[in-house]
């Protein structure tokens, strides 16, 4: 592992640690209704941002549906 991919992999766990998985959740699901429907999703991404969730955990969850 390369030290640039260590040192964001330590910022990552950082950044999950301090967040709040409850403000995480409701945005995630969230974002799931707006995809699901006809909705712009553009807020709910940046409503899941502000709440800290990553791009690779806001993607995974839309792929799911």
């Amino acid at each position: 592992m390369s030290a640039t991919t260590s040192m964001n992999s330590s910022r990552l766990a950082a950044v999950r640690t301090r967040r709040d998985a409850v403000a995480v959740e409701r945005a995630l699901r969230a974002l799931e209704d707006a995809a699901r429907g006809s909705s712009n999703v553009m807020p709910a991404l940046i409503d899941a941002a502000r709440a800290w969730a990553t791009v690779a955990v806001d993607a995974n969850r839309v792929a799911a549906m």
